[in-house]
């Protein structure tokens, strides 16, 4: 797997237009994350995990159905890198102010590793019907017996110097409105 922002460059800069926007957009999801309900949700879900459940807990996450949500036309960045870090920023408060489940707003901006993954030695391939539409896995392994030998555990490479250079960017653009922090990506923890 790879993060949203894997292999994207740093832009070159960000225009005066981006960077007031990405900071209205982060000052959004800061005054959200202040609510008293955010502070109350995450005692729930503390409660939830130490098996001590209030209510039931709903979390609502649309996955790919992000795309008819929040379209590209909406997304206003030029730069690849900077139009992810937007619409993290408008999921945040449409999560917010639109779904009314359980989700923590929290009062930061997280970006990920940049990285390298070796894979695990075949290659998944996957047929799809169109764009960000439905798609048919095709197996990579149709014989065990000749092809299990090719599997291995995948090797993650980190990238230091340019993930320090895409975090002081993000500190940069949210310095006194979010906490920018450096976190791995969910599914680091699944090989």
């Amino acid at each position: 797997g790879l993060s949203t922002t894997q292999g994207m460059d740093l832009p070159s800069s960000v225009s005066p237009k981006e960077r007031e926007m990405l900071q209205k957009l982060a000052g959004r999801v800061a005054e959200l994350a202040a609510r008293p309900l955010e502070q109350e949700k995450a005692r729930l879900w503390t409660a939830h995990t130490d098996l001590d459940n209030k209510r039931p807990l709903i979390f609502c996450d649309p996955e790919n159905g992000w795309n008819e949500i929040i379209a590209q036309d909406q997304i206003r960045c030029v730069s690849p890198l900077l139009r992810v870090w937007e619409m993290q920023l408008r999921k945040e408060i449409h999560w917010a102010e639109q779904f009314g489940d359980d989700k923590v707003i929290e009062p930061f901006f997280n970006v990920p590793y940049h990285y390298m993954d070796s894979g695990y030695g075949v290659e998944e391939k996957m047929v799809h019907g169109g764009e960000g539409g439905s798609f048919k896995y095709v197996h990579p392994i149709t014989d065990y017996e000749k092809q299990f030998h090719l599997l291995r555990h995948p090797e993650i490479t980190v990238d230091h110097a340019r993930t320090q250079q895409t975090l002081e960017l993000a500190r940069e653009l949210f310095e006194g409105i979010l906490e920018v922090r450096l976190r791995g990506i969910w599914w680091w923890t699944l090989g």
